[in-house]
């Protein structure tokens, strides 16, 4: 265990709340990583992670740039690498988040109106987190279509010129010649037949592309 042993004597909804506390300090430290990794395994706990959740959407409502600016990207962070239970339960809980769309609080002594721009973008920066997963799979499902049925190939023999595409079977031949004035088919060098009638030769191909 990382964290001081005072905190150890501590019931644990306490303990989870001081680390909440101690990674959105009202200072310009970054959250310790320490404090960043205990804060993950918490989320796999049903009730550390609901203690977690209550913490930090509670921070958002401080008037501190600092604190507010802390909490959405610890929020963040957990997003992507926090249980999944986190993101479909702050789903559910993103009046906080939203609020912070707005937010402007008393301008810094040199960055002016920086701050607060900072936690208005890493708001929305959170809020795309949230549902990201959702958007990724729409976009998916409507890329990635179901395939198209090729239509069934017609195998019935159409006379030349007429819409449909023949497509022959081997052709059979008997011993005798073939009486004058029937209308057997007679084949070119190539083997494809030919035309009885003098139209145009079906084609040997079908009529669908290469794709």
């Amino acid at each position: 265990n990382l964290l001081p042993d005072s905190m150890n004597l501590l019931p644990d909804s306490m303990k989870h709340k001081n680390l909440v506390a101690k990674a959105t300090s009202d200072d310009e430290t970054p959250c310790a990583g320490y404090v960043q990794e205990e804060l993950k395994k918490l989320t796999f706990d049903q009730t550390a992670c609901a203690i977690v959740e209550d913490a930090l959407l509670g921070r958002l409502e401080k008037k501190s740039c600092n604190v507010r600016l802390k909490a959405l990207r610890v929020i963040k962070m957990l997003l992507t690498a926090g249980a999944p239970a986190f993101k479909r339960d702050l789903q559910r809980r993103l009046t906080p988040i939203r609020d912070c769309l707005h937010f402007r609080g008393e301008p810094h002594p040199t960055m002016g109106d920086v701050p607060s721009q900072m936690v208005r973008e890493c708001a929305q920066e959170v809020i795309n987190a949230i549902f990201e997963t959702e958007v990724l799979e729409h976009s998916d499902a409507s890329r990635f279509g179901p395939p198209p049925t090729a239509p069934a190939a017609n195998h019935s023999y159409a006379p030349p010129g007429s819409a449909a595409t023949p497509s022959f079977s081997a052709p059979s031949f008997s011993s005798s010649p073939a009486p004058s004035g029937s209308s057997a088919a007679s084949f070119s060098s190539s083997g494809a037949p030919a035309a009885s009638g003098g139209g145009p030769a079906p084609s040997k191909y079908g009529g669908f592309g290469s794709d």
